[in-house]
Parts: C-alpha cells; structure tokens; sequence
C-alpha cells in the first residue's frame, strides 16, 4: 500500500510592470535646427496617471548636448519627484512620421534606476542633418514629434496557493528486487551455468541483455546455445554469485575482501558499471602492503581510474612501498608498470620544481658506487630506476648493462651494444623486452666469427 495522499501547497510571485507613453510635440522646430537658437528644450512634465503625483519630463538637445555629440538630437528622460524613490524603469523613444508611424526607434535594453532628478537617455539618438533632410516624413508641418515609452516596475505581489486535489503517490520501482526474486528462486529459467561444479539456473534473456559476452555466445551457432549450459571456469562460486546479482538487479554487491576477484570477472564478462564498483572498493582499501598489487590489477583490466589512484599512492609513499614484497613481484615481473611509476615520480618532482631547480640528489646502494654530478634528465631517469629496483639485482648486471637496458625502457631507441650485446641480450630475455632481445640478436649475428661463434651459439 502506498503512503497517505498528500495535498499539495505552490505559489508564485508577480512582479508588476506598468507601462505608460507621453508623445511631445516641438513646433516651429526648423528655427531652432537652422538658427541654433536652443540647444536645449524641456517638455512639460507629465505622469503614468491622471492622479498619479509622479512627475516625470523629457529633453532634447536639438545639436547635442556637449562636443561629442554635436551633429546630432540628444534625448532624455528624467525623473522629475516621485513618492516612492528610486524608480526602476525602461525607457524607448522614437520620431513619430507623417503617417502616425513610430520610426527612428531606440531603447534602453535594460531596467535603469532612476533618482529625482535623474534622467537617463542618449547623446546620439539620431543625427541633426538627416532630420533637415527629410522633412515631409519627419517634420510635417515644422513640426517633431517625439515618442517616450516607459515600462516601470511598481511592486512584486506573491500568492499562496492551497490545492484542494491531493497529490497521487506513486510507489517506488521495485523491478530490481523482482528480477533478483527471478534469480534467487530460479523461477522461469531456461539455461544452467555450472560453476566450480555447482549448477546455477538463469535467463537467457536477462544475461543476453546484460552482458555483451553472454549474447555472444546465446547469439552464434556455439554449444552455448544448443545445450543451454555453460560451462564457466576460473571463477569461485561467491564470486560469480556476486557477479550474477548485480546482473539481475544493478545493486553493488558486497565487495568485501573479493574485489579482486570480482574486477576480474566484471572484466572478463564487461560488465562496466560493476568494474568501476570494484575499482571504487579497492580504492578504498588501498595500502601500502596492497599498492603494488593493486597497480598490477588495474593495468591487467584496464582500469584507468584504479591504476591512477594506484600510482599517485605510490609515488606518495614510495620508500614505505618499494620494501614490500608485491613490489617486489612487479619489479620482476612487469617492469613496465615500474617504468611508468619512475615517470610519475619524475613528473611529480618537477611540478613541485616548477622554477626548473636541480632535483634533489638520489642516495644509491653503497656497493655499487654509482654517483652522478650533476643530472640531466635522462640521468635523472635512470636514478629513479636505480632506486626503484631492489639491490640484489644489481648483482647481475653492471651499469653499463644497466644503463642500455634502461634506455631502450624509457626511449625505445636501440642502444650501442658494441662488446656487451650478448649480456644486454640476457637481461632483455629476463625484464620480457623482446624487441631489444632481437636488437641484441641482430647486433651478435653481425659479429659473427670463427672464435666467438661456440659462446653465441647457445643463446
């Protein structure tokens, strides 16, 4: 059942304008265009009514009213006493023609205040020798007509209103909850998905709608779709049971100490919106005994807004991160995700260097005796992966090893192997570089000869 009807209460405000016009008429006006006999002439005053004690007045400057305008009509309106002070108020003023038409027309385009004895208006309405040069349309009879048009706020009214009909209220959408009965119950279903050996009966129709890599296999001509079983493999039961509610229903489920394992499925399934909750909890969890880790799930799944957070919390705390053991994993297996955590860090330092000063100098192994002058960038690079990679490593290959391997990372220029190419080459194979393995293979195969053919020949 829903919930008591409720009346409804709305209002609104009304802010009144009220509008009114004064048309004046100059006669005889060519001797004072011709002559120049007045510069200025002032109307009589006038008012929005004919009881209102709102003085208003107009006045024209028939050669402009200072030297920039000189050439042509100045008009204006003023506010001449008022009740009420101030008055907000648009103004228009036009040339009434011989016809009776309004012509030569302009505006204020915005309400202006006005004060007693304010007036408002413009230098240049309209220029002094067109107007001699039309007189039939524009002074019948020697005469000008000028119009004035006001639109005047007066007051803002607002009303309350009480609606006698109450208000329907409509209950909230449980289509969630009824298509997670569907699943729960396994009510209507028409295929069955075995999962670690266990059956679980579902509905093509809603995997098919939800899950791109579910119509695909209803959609072709595969087993899938003949048997109406699928077989799915590499995912635990908690975890697809999760995986499957939000398909029935959209919810977040909970992600507690399985995200991982969820990322990858919704991954796998593309499942985008329940990634991006798995992205958000691991987030959420991050560590620093879990950075490392969560930066390698993030790259696998192609989680930009997770690796992101992943890198800048380990640029942050990197001295804490790079003692773990999951660094440790990265380093070793997946030395890319260690060379872009090197150019965060090198961007990191240069934004809070944005003077261009000298970076701070990197503390090396003592044992490796490795020292720098003075950095330059591609040096500065290398420190950072000097420090980056644990010191046992260092071990098995010398700086000048080091150094061509690290080049090749960060630019992916082909280094000059010279004599070293054939120990380059075993620390390609061991970091997976296998575009600098050919190069090496390439360099030993030139240098092919009678003595060192045995030595190139188990490589």
């Amino acid at each position: 059942m829903s919930g008591d009807l409720a009346a409804e209460s709305s209002g609104y405000t009304q802010i009144r304008v009220k509008k009114f016009s004064y048309r004046w008429t100059i006669s005889n006006v060519s001797f004072c265009l011709e002559g120049n006999l007045w510069k200025g002439v002032k109307s009589p005053t006038f008012s929005p009514g004919a009881n209102d004690k709102q003085k208003w007045y107009m006045n024209v400057h028939l050669n402009g009213m200072d030297e920039e305008s000189t050439g042509y009509l100045s008009v204006f309106v003023g506010l001449l006493s008022s009740p009420k002070s101030p008055v907000w108020a648009k103004f228009q003023f036009g040339i009434i023609n011989a016809k009776g038409e309004e012509s030569q027309i302009m505006n204020s385009q915005r309400v202006v205040r006005f004060d007693q004895n304010q007036h408002w208006g413009f230098k240049k309405f309209f220029l002094r020798d067109f107007l001699l040069s039309s007189p039939r349309l524009l002074l019948p009879d020697d005469k000008l007509t000028l119009c004035c048009e006001m639109s005047m706020v007066q007051d803002c009214i607002s009303i309350s209103e009480e609606n006698t009909q109450p208000e329907i209220d409509i209950p909230r959408c449980t289509l969630a909850d009824e298509l997670g009965d569907l699943w729960e119950n396994s009510s209507f279903t028409d295929c069955c998905l075995v999962v670690d050996g266990q059956e679980f009966r579902a509905h093509k129709a809603i995997l098919a709608a939800r899950s791109p890599v579910f119509r695909a296999m209803f959609e072709h001509d595969m087993e899938e779709s003949r048997k109406n079983r699928i077989e799915i493999h590499d995912l635990e039961p908690e975890v697809f049971k999760a995986m499957m509610g939000f398909i029935y229903t959209g919810k977040e489920p909970d992600l507690h100490s399985m995200a991982d394992a969820v990322l990858a499925a919704a991954d796998r399934y593309d499942l985008e919106r329940l990634k991006v909750m798995c992205e958000r909890a691991l987030c959420r969890d991050l560590s620093v005994e879990n950075a490392a880790h969560t930066l390698f799930l993030a790259d696998l799944h192609s989680s930009v807004q997770l690796k992101t957070q992943a890198m800048d919390f380990i640029t942050a705390r990197a001295s804490e991160v790079f003692q773990t053991s999951s660094w440790k994993t990265v380093v070793n297996s997946y030395p890319h995700l260690v060379a872009e955590v090197a150019f965060v860090q090198i961007g990191t330092q240069r934004e809070e260097n944005p003077k261009g000063e000298e970076p701070k100098s990197i503390q090396f192994p003592a044992r490796l005796n490795l020292k720098f002058k003075r950095f330059i960038p591609r040096d500065f690079i290398l420190s950072h992966a000097y420090q980056i990679l644990p010191e046992d490593e260092f071990t098995l290959l010398c700086k000048q090893i080091f150094n061509a391997m690290m080049e090749f990372i960060y630019t992916g220029i082909e280094p000059v192997l010279h004599s070293v190419a054939d120990t380059v080459l075993a620390a390609a194979d061991n970091y997976g570089l296998e575009h600098l393995k050919v190069t090496c293979k390439s360099a030993l195969c030139k240098n092919l000869s009678v003595e060192n053919s045995a030595h190139t020949l188990p490589g």
